[in-house]
């Protein structure tokens, strides 16, 4: 009887003991969670990011970074790329098809270096990133490049950035990715990228769709370049995107925006200059055989070769019959391209490019914007309307209007101000004698009015409008070279007062500069 109690004992303190293990080794793995959808597997260290790569079992799961990690202790390929794809008797796919949160965090010094394809933090992808920064990243590899991705064969990106770093390859190289066949949505890159062929500076080849992306840099190789995507192949898309920078090569078929375009092009412009190579060069598109819709350029195009525009380089190209690319109320600065002819489009001087009439049939409500007589047309931030900023006019809008109201009523608040022009990150051209631009700036007080607005360069204050009549703005003019911090605040009735978020841009002049 005794010993068949002490049995019974001994095998329950056994279970429990291999369930204690159990749940420790579950809520032990990576930094805890367990991998679904509401629990999230939650990333804190370096060490936890590269585990990720090593457990090839959990490529659909669920992933939350938590904290900004530093990824300098993996050096050459010393880092686990998650996902793979491979050729061993047949193709092994194997991408990741889970979701990775960024949460707002940042992945710093992420390092890369073989002759290996498919390369980034990701290499193989048909799943889910949000939200993720990543900062001075140093990748270098043959095929399918980018600092987060490698290659999408799907999937979803959005809210993602690359700042600093360099990345570089053979072919189909990126900032962001090597190869889109997914979507791509507000994100954006700042920094160079280098390579022979489909070099980009936020996407090598596009074969998906890209909407609210821009990218900030220098991209050079040999051919097939461009400022935002190396290649718009025929199933991509590229929406409301811009670039500015400089793309140059050595070879052929380099535009401001995408070296060579087989797909559609719609509400985007760049103001990248572009030069070198044996020509194909275009200040949008290098060469053109899709179709480009409400789109402009007026950065300087150069070349030592033939098909040279300042909008597209060229737009047909003939086998056993021709094809013909298309471009529709598109047009190109003649002034500050240099250029005044193009294979597509319509040469307008830069004073007819700063005026609303001049873009027939642009949707200025809900797409573009322009500071009349004084800029180019840049691209809403949001849509007319969306108070909630979510992407979407609807009735959540009044809503969220009235429910603000309600919430502030019988408060003293100060008045909000955001800078809507120039954007940040911009690069504005010198232009004009004095060298001048307009920045503009959207205020409001939910319980009073505003009575003026002040604007600010590097903290010094440029000056003031005083009463908004034909919305807030202030000339900028006699600013030097560099990169210079926008700021405005503005006062109310009551003498409270609230200040926008830094606008960062960049004042450059070309060389040589446009005639």
């Amino acid at each position: 009887m005794c010993g068949t109690r002490n049995s019974s004992l001994l095998v329950k303190i056994t279970i429990l003991v291999v369930i204690c293990c159990f749940v420790l080794s579950a809520e032990g793995k990576y930094g805890g969670g367990s991998g679904e959808p509401n629990d999230p597997y939650l990333i804190y260290t370096a060490a936890q990011m590269n585990a990720i790569g090593a457990n090839a079992a959990d490529w659909d799961k669920c992933f939350k970074l938590t904290a900004d990690i530093d990824m300098r202790q993996f050096g050459g390929d010393e880092y686990n790329v998650i996902g793979e794809i491979h050729y061993d008797s047949g193709w092994i796919r194997n991408p990741f098809t889970g979701v990775y949160d960024g949460n707002g965090h940042t992945i710093s010094n992420f390092t890369y270096n073989s002759a290996e394809k498919n390369v980034g933090l990701f290499g193989y992808f048909d799943g889910e990133i949000k939200n993720l920064g990543i900062i001075n990243p140093n990748v270098r590899s043959e095929e399918h490049i980018g600092s987060l991705v490698g290659k999408a064969r799907g999937g979803t990106i959005s809210g993602c950035y690359v700042q600093g770093g360099s990345v570089s390859g053979a072919w189909q190289a990126g900032r962001l990715m090597g190869v889109n066949e997914g979507l791509v949505v507000d994100c954006y890159s700042i920094g160079n990228a280098s390579g022979q062929y489909d070099v980009g500076g936020l996407i090598g080849n596009n074969r998906g769709t890209v909407v609210n992306c821009y990218a900030i840099g220098n991209v050079s190789g040999a051919m097939f370049l461009g400022g935002l995507v190396g290649t718009n192949s025929y199933e991509g898309t590229l929406t409301k995107c811009y670039s500015h920078g400089s793309v140059s090569g050595t070879a052929s078929l380099m535009g401001g925006l995408a070296g060579n375009n087989d797909g559609n092009i719609v509400n985007c412009y760049s103001t990248s200059t572009v030069e070198g190579g044996s020509g194909y060069n275009g200040g949008l598109v290098g060469d053109n055989l899709g179709k480009i819709t409400k789109c402009y350029s007026v950065g300087f195009v150069t070349s030592v070769g033939i098909h040279i525009g300042g909008l597209v380089g060229n737009d047909v190209a003939c086998d056993w019959y021709c094809w013909y690319g298309e471009t529709v109320d598109s047009v190109w600065d003649t002034e500050t391209s240099g250029q005044a002819s193009s294979a597509g489009g319509e040469g307008k001087s830069t004073a007819e490019m700063h005026q609303q009439s001049t873009f027939q049939d642009w949707d200025f409500i809900n797409v573009w914007n322009i500071g009349e007589n004084q800029t180019y047309p840049y691209l809403r931030t949001y849509l007319a309307g969306d108070i909630n900023k979510d992407g979407i006019v609807n009735f959540k809008d009044l809503g969220f209007l009235a429910l603000h109201w309600l919430e502030n009523y019988g408060a003293e608040k100060p008045p909000q101000v955001q800078i809507t022009y120039p954007e940040d990150g911009a690069r504005l051209m010198v232009g004009g004698v004095p060298p001048q631009t307009m920045i503009m700036a959207e205020a409001n007080d939910y319980d009073g009015i505003v009575v003026r607005v002040e604007f600010f360069a590097n903290d010094l204050k440029l000056g003031e409008d005083p009463d908004g009549s034909d919305g807030w703005n202030y000339l900028w003019q006699e600013y030097s070279l560099g990169w210079h911090v926008l700021t405005a605040t503005a006062w109310d009735e009551e003498g409270l007062s609230g200040t926008s978020s830094p606008v960062n841009v960049e004042v450059w002049m070309p060389d040589p500069p446009p005639p």
